[in-house]
């Protein structure tokens, strides 16, 4: 319809190429995902439409993540470098956009195992947000997530735990106590403990989590089952045999009742 309305080298074509290549990408057609964005990226490169430069830097970062997949790590860090300068220029170099590039060039350096890259993309990624979205928006609040992920990775769990806790803390103001966002980062900070040793703490941030879904109705959610799989791992790395085999049982029979679970989670 856009081809015909207007025209083969209109801006809104392109970013219909660019939606069909997320499709070709979810099912893996890289090659067709690929082809279709070099496409819409002539087409944007070419355009004049104000819309273009946004949508230009986006197809170039789509086209990274197919490079990466191919294992083109050069073609791909230079889409993200492209896409940053392009967002850079359009919005500003304190954009959330300019964030965005930040991310996604972190998410490509994490794919080379390149852990200091990210952390410092990831940190001047937090810096924008923070000014431009606020410290308790929820995209501030994921970068933190990650950030904490990595602290604990290389070994600097009081860094880790900081970070996790400050997530908590920011969801709980923004999205409210009783939010399905807020037992997920609850849920996430247990794990952050349990890794680190705390199984008292995790096993009540846990719990804390669960029962926001369960005063929710929503007992038989995935996120409910993993955190009642979590507590009941808590549990049997403590020794608590005899305590942890009635939740995993409960589980095993809501598993056996559902049909989305997959056999071999269960």
């Amino acid at each position: 319809l856009r081809v015909e309305l207007l025209g083969e080298e209109h801006s809104d074509v392109g970013a219909s190429l660019a939606d069909a290549a997320d499709l070709a990408s979810l099912r893996a057609e890289n090659a067709v995902a690929e082809s279709l964005l070099v496409r819409a990226i002539a087409i944007q490169r070419a355009s004049r439409d104000p819309l273009a430069p946004g949508r230009l830097a986006a197809a170039l970062s789509r086209i990274a993540v197919i490079y990466g997949r191919q294992q083109r790590g050069a073609e791909a860090l230079a889409a993200l470098d492209e896409s940053m300068t392009i967002r850079r220029d359009a919005f500003g170099p304190k954009s959330p956009e300019v964030a965005e590039s930040l991310v996604e060039r972190a998410d490509a350096a994490l794919t080379r195992h390149d852990i200091f890259s990210a952390e410092c993309d990831l940190r001047a990624a937090l810096d924008i947000r923070v000014e431009a979205l606020g410290s308790d928006h929820s995209k501030t609040a994921e970068l933190r997530q990650q950030l904490a992920q990595l602290a604990a990775f290389r070994g600097a769990g009081a860094e880790a735990l900081a970070l996790s806790q400050s997530v908590i803390e920011s969801l709980g103001r923004s999205l409210g106590l009783n939010s399905p966002g807020y037992a997920m980062a609850l849920g996430r900070h247990g794990q952050m403990l349990a890794s680190l040793g705390h199984g008292d703490e995790a096993e009540k941030s846990y719990g804390e989590a669960l029962a926001i879904f369960e005063r929710a109705g929503a007992s038989g959610a995935a996120s409910a089952r993993t955190l009642r799989v979590e507590i009941a791992g808590v549990w049997i790395g403590a020794g608590q045999f005899e305590r942890a085999l009635p939740l995993i049982d409960r589980q095993l029979a809501e598993d056996d009742g559902s049909s989305e679970i997959n056999p071999d989670d269960r």
